[in-house]
């Protein structure tokens, strides 16, 4: 397992500097590493969680994201203290809301019914489709997310929330990030398609046991 200052190792040795010998402090390559955790998180879907969910009222028009949300994975309406009804719904996109239910915008109460789908509306705000009609949202009824959340930034002893093979490559990402930053276009185009190789040959191994995981946990608890 990598720590930060592992990863801080492996990038000046990409860019053929020392920690002591670079134009670069350290702070500017913790810099570098956490902003790569951000955009590497979305690209891998993980890490991940479950809120602790919103209740939901009649005609909700949109429904508040977690603050550290990165990217919805999944969404869940209903009571789950009520066998059946806790169900997952459709994550899709306004576009796709549009060919399936025309008149997702209106306010009438004959428009409300069941949840069945949910996107992504803003950075912050998403939307429930059809909106809960009264039946819909009685006390219990909520609506909650697992999503990949905006990790912590690292400290020296820190190792970031990924699976090992994933803290090998992140410098390929700060490189990236760093010549691009730069001026250094070419540079930083070929360290971002560095990374998406190993990425591509390594997430049907690294990711695959994780996702498998994370459906055995879900089993026990529903």
């Amino acid at each position: 397992m990598a720590t930060l200052s592992n990863i801080q190792t492996q990038f000046y040795d990409l860019i053929r500097e020392t920690s002591g010998d670079s134009h670069l402090t350290p702070t500017q390559v913790n810099s570098l590493a956490n902003q790569s955790q951000r955009l590497i998180a979305p690209i891998i879907r993980i890490p991940r969680k479950m809120d602790g969910g919103t209740q939901v009222t009649q005609g909700m028009g949109s429904v508040t994201l977690p603050t550290d949300n990165l990217l919805i994975l999944q969404a869940y309406f209903g009571d789950p203290a009520i066998q059946g009804d806790f169900r997952a719904l459709t994550v899709t996109k306004e576009d796709n809301i549009v060919q399936i239910i025309p008149n997702w915008l209106e306010t009438n109460t004959a428009a409300q019914s069941r949840p069945r789908y949910f996107f992504e509306r803003t950075l912050t705000t998403g939307m429930l489709i059809p909106k809960a009609n009264a039946e819909e949202s009685a006390t219990g009824k909520i609506i909650q997310f697992t999503y990949v959340y905006n990790p912590a930034d690292l400290s020296d002893s820190d190792s970031p929330s990924f699976p090992l093979p994933y803290h090998d490559i992140m410098k390929f990402m700060m490189a990236s990030i760093y010549y691009d930053s730069s001026g250094n276009i070419p540079v930083g185009q070929a360290m971002l398609q560095k990374f998406m190789f190993f990425h591509n040959e390594i997430k049907d191994a690294s990711l695959t046991e994780v996702q498998g995981a994370m459906r055995w946990q879900w089993g026990n608890e529903f």
